[in-house]
């Protein structure tokens, strides 16, 4: 199985477990795609936990999108602060690369003996990713006066 399609089914079942409303279901599916990962046991709750923290930052990358056009729309006025809009795109670029850098780098575990160290290597990395976009997007929140 290809990283493409690993990960595409990956969020297939994140998205259909938040879309279902039958826990057995959500569960059995869960299984499956775990099953077909090679895991089990611990590697299935630090799988678990980082598809959690990945959920939490994805919902967060279309407003990156936007406020990266904001940015573009902003920089084109003749009084815009050229330096600050640019240092923001830059948070913003990283932020939306890290989370794309984790999603093509992940990959099923070469061998059961090293799932566990590799599944916590990955969710580490993903809470990386996750707090780049949060402070990106809460800095373009501020830049353009958007307060929580």
């Amino acid at each position: 199985m290809s990283i493409k399609n690993l990960f595409v089914a990956i969020l297939l079942v994140g998205t259909l477990h938040s879309c279902q409303n039958s826990q057995t279901t959500n569960e059995q599916k869960q299984q499956n795609t775990e099953k077909a990962l090679g895991l089990d046991g611990k590697g299935t709750n630090i799988m678990r936990e980082a598809m959690v923290i990945h959920d939490e930052a994805m919902q967060h990358m279309s407003e990156i999108s936007q406020f990266r056009s904001r940015i573009s729309t902003e920089a084109a006025k003749p009084k815009a602060d050229s330096k600050k809009l640019k240092e923001l795109e830059a948070q913003l670029a990283a932020a939306d690369q890290a989370m794309l850098d984790w999603m093509h780098a992940f990959k099923k575990p070469a061998n059961p003996e090293d799932s566990i160290e590799y599944l916590n290597t990955k969710k580490m990395e993903i809470e990386r990713a996750q707090k780049l976009i949060n402070d990106a997007v809460a800095a373009a929140k501020q830049q353009f006066g958007e307060t929580k």
